[in-house]
């Protein structure tokens, strides 16, 4: 997998369909990562090379939610009728970091890859949703004018 990203959960927008997802942990954050580089580099005998632009955009990532979260039902209910409807039932997803709106992250067609695996105990365990979908799309913007750096 190529690098991918790290967001504070707290710190973004995901919406999933319709849904904004709500119900985050303190100190969870929201992680991704493109399936392959988006260069590949050719390197013939004689040490002469090139580089290929990879076409595939393709990423997963990962949101955890608390047990308790709304959110939770909604994911399945998605999942649910995505397994259930023929040639299956994909959904837009689209990340916004609040704190930099001109960070943006959208896929039209996303799915949820499998139901989250659970541990029973006696803390609060949390719920990760592992999503992916073929097509990426991201706009890693700057930060904009700040009063620490107003030349931005």
């Amino acid at each position: 997998m190529s690098d991918g990203g790290t967001l504070d959960i707290k710190a973004c927008n995901l919406v999933v369909g319709t849904h904004r997802l709500g119900g985050w942990a303190d100190g969870d954050w929201l992680s991704w990562a493109y399936n392959v580089e988006q260069f590949v580099e050719h390197v013939g005998t004689d040490g002469e090379g090139y580089w290929i632009v990879n076409p595939n955009l393709s990423a997963r990532w990962t949101a955890a939610l608390l047990p308790s979260s709304a959110s939770n039902k909604v994911l399945t209910s998605l999942w649910q009728t995505d397994i259930r409807t023929p040639g299956g039932l994909m959904f837009p997803c689209t990340f916004v970091d609040i704190a930099n709106p001109e960070t943006v992250m959208a896929t039209a067609l996303a799915r949820i890859i499998k139901l989250p695996d659970r541990t029973y105990s006696q803390s609060p365990q949390a719920v990760s949703w592992l999503f992916g979908t073929t097509r990426l799309e991201a706009v890693i913007g700057g930060m904009g004018p700040t009063p620490l750096n107003p030349d931005a």
